[in-house]
């Protein structure tokens, strides 16, 4: 039995020559995204710092995930298991 490799013929696609003004914006869209990236990494490592501050200070896992709204499966794979008291 074939493979659907073995009928579809390759397609060769030309590269891309844009004009100066689609090069332009083209750089400013991949460097809106990858700034829109590093905040919001930014903003999820501030939060996960304060999980961890609010552990450490003995809030209970469960009510930081409900409060956070995130599961006891995130919270352990970001901060790692409770440390035992």
């Amino acid at each position: 039995m074939g493979h659907a490799s073995d009928t579809v013929p390759d397609v060769i696609r030309p590269s891309w020559e844009g004009s100066e003004q689609q090069k332009e914006l083209l750089s400013e869209t991949v460097a809106a995204f990858q700034e829109a990236r590093r905040v919001a990494q930014e903003a999820e490592n501030a939060a996960w710092a304060k999980a961890q501050q609010a552990r450490a200070a003995g809030v209970p896992d469960t009510v930081i995930c409900n409060r956070a709204e995130v599961t006891r499966s995130t919270l352990n794979r970001k901060l790692g298991p409770r440390p035992e008291r």
